[in-house]
C-alpha cells in the first residue's frame, strides 16, 4: 500500500513540474521513447509467438487472421513512431537516458502526449 502511495505521489509531482525544454532533454527523453518502444516490440513479437501455440488459436482460420491482422496492426503502429522519434532523434544530439547528463531528467521519463508534442 506505502508502495502504490509512493508511486502516485511520484507520478504527481513529476507531472506538476514544468518539462524541460532544452536539447538535451529532448534528446534523452527520444532515446528513453526509442527503447520503450523496442522493448514493446519485442514483448509484441514474443505475445505473437505464444499466442501461435494456443488451442484457441488453432481453433480456426477466422481466429487465426483476426490475431494476425491484430499483431500485424500493433507491429506496425510501433514501427511507425519508432521511425518517427528516429528522425526527430537526428535533430539532436546523440543522448544515453542512463547517463550522468540525463540522470536530473528521469523524474519525466513517461509516455506524454504534451511532451512528445514538444519535440
Amino acid at each position: 500500500m506505502v508502495v502504490g502511495i509512493s508511486l502516485i505521489f511520484f507520478a504527481h509531482s513529476a507531472i506538476t513540474k514544468e518539462i524541460p525544454n532544452s536539447n538535451l532533454f529532448k534528446a534523452c527523453y527520444l532515446d528513453y521513447l526509442l527503447d520503450e518502444i523496442e522493448l514493446w516490440q519485442s514483448r509484441t513479437l514474443k505475445r505473437r509467438e505464444y499466442t501461435r501455440g494456443t488451442k484457441y488459436y488453432k481453433r480456426s482460420d477466422t481466429t487465426k487472421a483476426n490475431y494476425e491482422k491484430w499483431f500485424q496492426v500493433e507491429l506496425d503502429n510501433l514501427k511507425s513512431k519508432h521511425d518517427k522519434f528516429t528522425l526527430l532523434a537526428k535533430k539532436y544530439d546523440k543522448a544515453d537516458k542512463n547517463s550522468k547528463d540525463c540522470s536530473s531528467f528521469t523524474e519525466f521519463y513517461y509516455p506524454s502526449e504534451e511532451i512528445e508534442s514538444s519535440l
